[in-house]
């Protein structure tokens, strides 16, 4: 994928402001997001995108279950992935 001259003039815009582009990943998607809220990112059943980070993805580097509670938090990186795997 090769950058447009308006995709590299809004980068530098991005960035004149003072914001670089991982800053604004920050702001569109934390550092970890729920089960839940990934599986309404990739329109798809909150089982199947469980059923998917289970089979492709590590524990504790991936994602992560909190104890009390039971909810399952998932990075940012797998996140990114499991949302362009569904989404095609």
């Amino acid at each position: 994928m090769s950058l447009t001259p308006q995709d590299i003039s809004t980068i530098l815009e991005i960035e004149s402001r003072g914001l670089n582009l991982k800053d604004n990943l920050d702001l569109l998607l934390p550092e970890e997001v729920t089960l839940s809220y990934l599986s309404g990112l990739c329109l798809t059943e909150r089982g199947t995108v469980y059923k998917h980070l289970l089979t492709n993805y590590i524990e504790d580097e991936n994602y992560h279950q909190k104890i009390k509670g039971g909810t399952i938090y998932v990075a940012r990186a797998a996140a990114l992935e499991m949302r362009r795997h569904y989404v095609k």
